[in-house]
């Protein structure tokens, strides 16, 4: 990068030495920076109050307030926190670099100054708080597509739930028919009908497991969050083994599949319906 790709980046000198402000300002006022000047630490602060300046060379002994003292008030203020501060002074002992990196500076040039030093340097700083900048608009843009990626899945999540509920309704209607007439017809057919009967019962147990399952369906925001309901009872495996048997026999008759069940005698404690799901399934 070269200096024009900064322009028109204000940079703020602040040196109570007319000489030093003269030599830093045609310094980077030819390297195509906006160049603002200031003797004071009063002076600093109002500047940089109005005009937000990108980057401020800062001495540290100034004839009010030092430019420690400037720093930290600068990176205590939320509007100017983000501001590169780069002190100039003579004064550069161990103690002060360290108080200056303290108070929130960024860098140090020694006094007197090589002048293709402080355009390296802020250049370098200035490069650094451009891409910060670009980064955290980056960021911005990604989370505001985020935010509007959520709510649109939660529109869509809250029309899935109104699509199943009607679903829902719209299966339970011919559901109840499918049953009510299963029990006028099981009130018409004696036991000793035998396969006819049988038949009749495999075909209300699949009617209240159809229906059991669509009362599922209502739930399906509980089975997302992992709090799906279950119904806890003591079953007779066998029982309900050959129930299961009895909804998928034809199924698997047509594909050639022979069904051996041996009855086992067990009661396990249980949720019935997703027991029968669990070998229906197998």
């Amino acid at each position: 990068m070269d200096a024009q790709n900064f322009q028109p980046m204000k940079v703020l000198i602040v040196d109570d030495q007319s000489d030093n402000l003269k030599v830093l300002y045609n310094t980077l006022t030819t390297a195509g920076y906006d160049i603002s000047l200031a003797k004071t630490g009063q002076q600093a602060l109002d500047h940089i109050t109005e005009y937000q300046p990108d980057l401020v060379l800062l001495d540290i002994i100034l004839p009010d307030i030092d430019g420690f003292e400037i720093c930290e008030k600068l990176k205590q203020d939320n509007s100017t926190t983000h501001i590169p501060v780069i002190f100039i002074s003579a004064r550069l002992d161990s103690k002060d670099v360290i108080r200056g990196f303290e108070a929130g500076g960024m860098d140090y040039i020694r006094k007197p100054f090589v002048e293709a030093e402080v355009l390296a340097r802020v250049k370098h700083h200035l490069t650094l708080k451009t891409l910060q900048e670009n980064l955290e608009h980056l960021v911005d843009i990604r989370t505001e597509a985020l935010l509007k990626a959520k709510s649109v899945a939660e529109e869509a999540n809250q029309e899935k739930s109104r699509f199943l509920s009607r679903m829902s309704h719209e299966l339970r209607t011919p559901l109840n028919a499918i049953l009510g007439f299963s029990q006028l017809q099981e009130q018409c057919i004696s036991k000793s009908s035998g396969q006819m009967y049988s038949n009749q019962q495999y075909i209300k147990e699949a009617g209240y497991h159809l229906l059991k399952l669509v009362d599922d369906v209502l739930d399906i925001n509980s089975i997302e969050n992992n709090q799906l309901k279950i119904a806890l009872q003591n079953i007779n495996v066998d029982q309900a083994i050959h129930t299961s048997i009895g909804l998928v026999k034809e199924q698997a008759a047509q594909s050639g599949v022979k069904i051996h069940f041996e009855p086992s005698n067990l009661f396990i404690f249980t949720d019935k319906t997703r027991f029968a799901q669990v070998v229906i399934h197998l």
